[in-house]
Parts: structure tokens; sequence; C-alpha cells
């Protein structure tokens, strides 16, 4: 996956995650298109998606992050976690939310 092809599927899917909305809404878009990016394998992946969803709502809520940044920023990070040498996408994408931006499940 990269970015060109993302924009694609997002365009085709009618997902956004700017433009005006409550950080809710933008944190449902973006749990769309992270699985375009990290396809959930089992409902444990799901939770885990779930979980980084939750987590964002609250950081941006706190203003440690800005919701018009760190969407794209982990949506990026996603991108360079699935290339094509990664053998689990999703657990190479885990370790580095949790290295960059101190992601801690709750």
């Amino acid at each position: 996956m990269n970015e060109a092809r993302l924009r694609e599927l997002m365009i085709r899917d009618k997902l956004s995650i700017i433009g005006e909305m409550t950080v809710e809404e933008r944190a449902r878009q973006f749990g769309f298109a992270l699985k375009l990016i990290l396809p959930p394998k089992d409902l444990s992946d799901q939770a885990c998606m779930r979980n980084l969803c939750k987590w964002l709502i609250k950081k941006c809520k706190l203003n440690q992050f800005h919701e018009n940044e760190i969407f794209r920023r982990v949506l990026d990070i996603a991108i360079e976690a699935s290339g094509p040498t990664s053998k689990n996408p999703l657990a190479v994408f885990m370790y580095i939310l949790k290295k960059e931006l101190g992601y801690l499940s709750d």
C-alpha cells in the first residue's frame, strides 16, 4: 500500500479524515481507512484497532495531539508498517506507535 493507492480507496469508499467533523467522526473514518491498509485478521486485530481509535480520541480531547494532524500521521505509520518486507504488519505498526507516540492501549 502507498499513499496514492490509499487515496484512491478512500475516495472510492467516500472516506475522509479532513474537514469539519467531530473527533469521534474523524476517528471512525480513520478506522475504516486503517483497515484498508492493515486488514484485521481476527477479533484481536479488530479490538486492537478499536482501542487505538479510542486512545487517539482521548489524546485529542486532552489536547495532547491535534486531530487534524495525528490521524494522517498514524495512517502514514500504517503505510510504512505495511511495506512489502513486513511479515507481521500490524505488529510492526504497534511497535512504531509505541516508540514514536508512546501508545499504550488502555
